[in-house]
């Protein structure tokens, strides 16, 4: 099995289990999760926006203000 995701995302979004390793396979999302890959620097960037998100950095609203996305994913 293997998971992604990270502490501020609750800690999993996608998981993935097999017995094969397959690169490339980012898995299934988390129930409630929802994925969006956008484009940065010729590849692909997932961002995630889910109840399992944290609101923000704790007294950092600086550092908040750029994890996420004018939709709200991170």
């Amino acid at each position: 099995m293997a998971g992604l995701g990270s502490t501020e995302a609750g800690p999993i979004s996608l998981y993935w289990h097999s017995h094969v390793a397959l690169a490339g396979n980012i898995g299934l999302l988390v129930p409630g999760v929802t994925l969006k890959l956008t484009p940065t620097d010729g590849k692909l960037e997932a961002r995630v926006q889910s109840l399992c998100v944290t609101p923000g950095y704790w007294r950092r609203n600086d550092l908040t203000s750029g994890v996420f996305d004018d939709e709200g994913f991170l």
